[in-house]
């Protein structure tokens, strides 16, 4: 029994895991309005200004789409082609650490993603292109994610931390909003984690 445990444990800390990705670390998610999570980010040290909601669910599940297959961060380069995390051999993403300390590297190669689609959502999130900006850093985050959040502050400190190029950090809002569904703020979501 102690093993079977074990294995779960490690499992669910694999960052190559899809499934337990999403769970892990997660707290019951609740419908949320925008002043809740403007306090929560307030709490959080999350500039208001740097935060994007989507306009509905339409939006929304475009924008969360775009995030699935990344580890909860999409790097765009001034020409906004996306920075691809995916480990080829291992069917993982790479550590985003590595990534974020050498964004600046004038040395450092890049494979990037040949998908425009993520064009379409910058203009749903209202993203103005910036030819001052080096890097667009977009970080989703929600009320619910619990130790995950702390990992993505994290990331926002390297970032920070490395001024040899411009970097914009924006932090996309994956909150469910009451308004769009008429309930109550605060009620809790009932979601399944299989794919439809």
């Amino acid at each position: 029994m102690k093993n079977i445990l074990l294995i779960i444990t490690l499992i669910s800390f694999s960052s190559c895991t899809k499934l337990l990705v999403r769970a892990n670390g997660y707290k019951c998610p609740r419908y949320e309005s925008k002043g809740s999570v403007l306090n929560f980010a307030s709490k959080n040290q999350i500039e208001e200004n740097l935060i994007l909601f989507a306009d509905d669910t339409t939006s929304f599940k475009k924008t969360i789409r775009h995030f699935e297959s990344t580890p909860g961060i999409i790097i765009l380069n001034k020409n906004l082609q996306q920075l691809n995390f995916q480990n080829k051999n291992k069917n993982c993403s790479a550590p985003v650490e590595r990534f974020l300390l050498a964004l600046c590297n004038s040395n450092a190669t890049f494979n990037y993603i040949n998908d425009n689609s993520f064009l379409s959502l910058l203009s749903d999130l209202k993203v103005q292109q910036d030819h001052a900006i080096d890097y667009y850093i977009f970080l989703v985050w929600n009320k619910a994610m619990g130790r995950s959040l702390s990992k993505q502050k994290k990331w926002e400190e390297l970032i920070r931390t490395n001024k040899s190029c411009n970097q914009k950090i924006y932090w996309v809002n994956s909150d469910l909003m009451a308004s769009w569904y008429h309930l109550k703020v605060g009620k809790r979501v009932r979601y399944s984690l299989s794919r439809k």
